[in-house]
């Protein structure tokens, strides 16, 4: 198994390379930053782009992945858990990052509930997704298990917003897309995409 996943990981972090500066820039690592990576694997990614983070937290549904992740990565922290129950207070992170992780939400509107309850009031929300109409995602559509589970970028922000998040931005990377999202005030409705 260990040397399943340390290939995996080789292929992740390739994958990953050209849109790196981007994680970065949607990150913004610092000392006062704690990130959390919802679906972080064994935090392969994760590391390459949260360096000078104050905490960096990866929770991984998989028990195996957390203790090769604890094993190879011990500057990360690595928790068991499922995005629909998040083992965090309110208002531990300042960015929560779910990269090609949302389709595997089992209830995504819980998970992005959850997400939220931990971010602090400015924290940021970074969810990179395979698009269903090209690439990989509409590889998977067609003949994996994720066909109702994949979002365009358009369908991901309806149901940010839903949610209490801004998005700020969506760009497309060589995996999907890219979107950052920022935590809006309870009750405040979702800025105007006309503008």
């Amino acid at each position: 198994m260990s040397v399943f996943l340390r290939l995996q990981d080789v292929v992740r972090a390739r994958s990953r390379r050209p849109i790196l500066p981007l994680l970065r820039e949607a990150a913004q690592p610092g000392p006062s930053v704690r990130l959390l990576d919802v679906g972080g694997g064994t935090g392969a990614v994760t590391e390459l782009f949260t360096a000078g983070c104050r905490e960096v937290v990866v929770l991984e549904p998989d028990p195996k992945r957390v203790a090769y992740g604890q094993r190879r990565r011990p500057s990360l922290q690595f928790h068991a858990g499922q995005a629909e129950h998040l083992p965090f207070p309110d208002a531990s992170f300042e960015v929560v990052v779910a990269l090609v992780s949302f389709h595997h939400f089992a209830d995504p509107d819980q998970a992005m509930r959850e997400i939220r309850r931990v971010l602090t009031p400015s924290g940021r929300l970074v969810v990179e997704e395979f698009d269903p109409r090209r690439g990989k995602g509409k590889w998977l559509r067609h003949f994996g298990e994720h066909d109702r589970t994949l979002h365009t970028p358009e369908r991901l922000r309806g149901r940010l917003e839903a949610q209490g998040f801004g998005v700020l931005r969506v760009t497309e990377d060589s995996l999907g897309y890219l979107v950052i999202a920022s935590v809006r005030p309870l009750g405040t409705d979702p800025p105007s995409r006309e503008a």
